[in-house]
């Protein structure tokens, strides 16, 4: 194990992220580390993988790694362990993969002897990839830079826990800036996604202390193909709808949305919401509970159902405050659906003249917008033209 002079370095992928995600639908984050995952396990350069646990690091190589990743896709775990189960305080799913990392693991360890570990398996130059926001722990960096001399390349992929506190709870943006501060210490390259993304990062980074080198790669898109058998009875098809996609939190700017139905005529098209409930948005829960006209909330749905969903909808609507690249605006895009969203530069950047750009904050216009525009045929043109990221030209840039 390990790497020589005449070799490529050897790649150390942090899915940490992923594990954490065991029995969950993905989201955009965790679908960048699947990515990463995929394509360094394909790649013939060496690659291995590490996963924080609460007790300690679990070291896979690519075969360990590759089953990891068809248990997470697949949701068909294997039984759990009875030294898994003493972790009370995790899903089935999560001791199932805990119980799978350890039969596959090449090497383990404790925290306060992860030095030890990686100086057993690895040699110096060492290439240390962290994709997913996780797993910022000091003793594992400085174990990788004292011990290996390793390179350490994290992907930032927006600041807006900083830029935007009130989206936030002020713990989350307090472990937010502890990770910046973390980056711009240990950080030999930071992945930007888009060049709005880069800006703000870089930006906070000064204020932080050190700006390590940035790279921007636009993420790919992984496309799904639309499945039909479990489309949701919810929503009826004898009628327009028109969908939005992402986690319900305070960022995504939902009550827009709300405000806009609350106006149209009871006959008007259906609004879908595809996403769990996140944090901060009590009003807005408690609005959907009551029942809002037109309004389907669809939480938990699969990739696949998701993409039929898009696939029949009027038009995607993502009237987001923020983004660092926006995946579902280029996901409806690919399938040639009409994109009505925020006007924000990164998606001026992403999206060009495919996408109906509409403010932010004036649900009057997106009102406006979408009584002119019934059928959702804005842009036709442009949409067609529309060709979305992909990872290859990413991984072209990221390791080149």
């Amino acid at each position: 194990m390990g790497t020589t002079k005449t070799d490529k370095p050897t790649r150390l992928l942090d899915i940490t992220r992923l594990v954490s995600r065991a029995g969950r639908r993905l989201t955009g984050v965790d679908r960048v580390e699947l990515a990463y995952l995929e394509r360094f396990v394909c790649d013939p350069v060496p690659a291995y993988f590490i996963v924080a646990t609460s007790i300690g690091y679990i070291l896979l190589d690519k075969a360990g790694a590759s089953d990891f990743r068809d248990a997470l896709v697949t949701g068909e775990w294997p039984e759990r362990s009875v030294f898994s189960r003493f972790f009370r305080k995790q899903t089935k799913e999560m001791q199932a993969a805990l119980t799978l990392l350890r039969a596959s693991a090449v090497d383990k360890s404790s925290r306060t002897a992860v030095n030890r570990m990686l100086m057993r398996n690895f040699l110096p130059g060492l290439e240390y990839y962290n994709v997913g926001h996780s797993n910022y722990r000091v003793g594992l960096l400085d174990a990788l830079k004292t011990v290996l001399g390793a390179k350490i390349i994290v992907m930032i992929h927006d600041a807006i826990p900083v830029e935007y506190p009130e989206f936030h709870a002020p713990a989350a943006v307090r472990r937010f800036r502890k990770k910046l501060e973390i980056a711009s210490k240990y950080a030999d390259r930071v992945i930007s996604i888009s060049n709005a993304a880069c800006e703000s990062v870089a930006k906070v980074l000064e204020e932080t202390g050190r700006v390590p080198e940035i790279v921007r790669a636009y993420i790919g898109l992984t496309k799904f193909q639309p499945k039909y058998a479990n489309f949701p009875e919810a929503i009826d098809l004898t009628r327009p709808y028109y969908v939005t996609v992402g986690t319900i939190e305070p960022r995504k700017n939902h009550n827009l949305l709300l405000d806009v139905w609350q106006e149209l005529p009871e006959n008007g098209p259906q609004l879908v919401i595809c996403g769990t409930r996140g944090w901060m948005n009590t009003s807005l829960f408690e609005r959907l509970d009551a029942g809002a006209r037109n309004v389907i909330e669809l939480p938990n749905l699969k990739d696949e159902t998701i993409a039929a969903v898009i696939a029949e909808s009027q038009g995607l609507l993502f009237p987001t405050f923020a983004e660092g690249f926006g995946l579902p605006p280029v996901e409806a895009l690919s399938l040639g659906v009409p994109v009505y969203c925020s006007d924000l530069p990164v998606f001026y950047e992403v999206l060009g003249e495919a996408a109906v750009y509409l403010p932010k904050g004036n649900y009057k216009a997106w009102l406006r917008t979408l009584k002119e525009t019934p059928n959702g045929n804005a842009n036709k043109v442009q949409i067609e033209k529309f060709v979305a990221p992909t990872w290859d030209e990413h991984f072209n840039i990221v390791l080149s």
